[in-house]
C-alpha cells in the first residue's frame, strides 16, 4: 500500500532507522555522563574486537560492508579491560571508520604488543582529516557528519581512558587510524 506516494514498507524501514539512531543517541549521552565503575579483568581481544564488529555488521546490513575490505590482524592477546565496555567503544571506532572509508576501500584492524600496552589499530583509507578537525575529534558534540552527534569519539575516549587505557588519532597521507592501547596484565 501507498501513502503520500510512499510505499509503506519504506515509511515503517524509515521509522526503525531513526528508532536505531536515537537508541544509539540516548546510549552515547548515558556512557557519557554516567560515572562508570568497570569491571576490570583478564581477557583475551580478538573475541572482543571479532564480537564488535559482528554487531556492527548485523546493524548496518550489508550496505557498506559490501564496498569495504575489511582486514583483521590479531594475535590472541590478553588484556586488562572490561569486556562490556571495551566492545561499546570498538564499535564505536568501527562505525566511525566505515563512515569515513572510501567507497570500495579498506577497514583494517591490527594488534601488537607495544611494552606494557597492546596497541588496537583502526584504519580506513579516507581522507587525512585537517588539522582544526583533528584537533577536535574527541570533544564531545563536534561532528562532520549531517546527522552526527559528535559523541561517538568522545564515547571511546571515556570508556577506554576510564579502563586504564588510552585512546589516540593517527593522521596519516593517505589513511586515518585510531589507536586503543589497553593495559597488559
Amino acid at each position: 500500500r501507498q501513502r503520500d506516494g510512499r510505499d509503506i514498507g519504506e515509511l515503517v524501514a524509515m521509522i526503525e532507522d531513526e528508532s536505531r539512531r536515537l537508541d544509539r543517541l540516548v546510549n552515547d549521552l548515558v556512557h557519557f555522563a554516567a560515572p562508570l565503575a568497570p569491571r576490570i579483568r583478564e581477557t583475551s581481544l580478538d573475541p572482543i574486537v571479532r564480537y564488535a564488529l559482528d554487531g556492527v555488521r548485523a546493524e548496518l546490513g550489508d550496505g557498506p560492508f559490501a564496498a569495504l575490505v575489511m582486514k583483521l590482524d590479531l594475535e590472541d592477546h590478553v588484556v586488562l579491560a572490561d569486556a562490556v565496555l571495551l566492545r561499546q567503544a570498538l564499535a564505536h571506532l568501527f562505525h566511525n571508520a566505515i563512515g569515513h572509508a572510501e567507497k570500495g576501500g579498506v577497514v583494517e584492524v591490527t594488534a601488537r604488543r607495544d611494552g606494557a600496552f597492546v596497541r588496537l589499530r583502526v584504519r580506513n583509507d579516507g581522507a587525512p582529516l585537517a588539522p582544526d578537525v583533528a584537533s577536535r575529534v574527541f570533544e564531545p558534540f563536534f561532528s562532520t557528519k549531517a546527522r552526527g552527534s559528535g559523541l561517538g569519539l568522545a564515547v571511546v575516549r571515556r570508556l577506554v581512558e576510564d579502563q586504564g587505557g588510552r585512546v589516540q588519532l593517527e593522521s596519516h597521507e593517505a589513511s586515518i587510524s585510531f589507536a586503543v592501547l589497553l593495559r597488559c596484565p
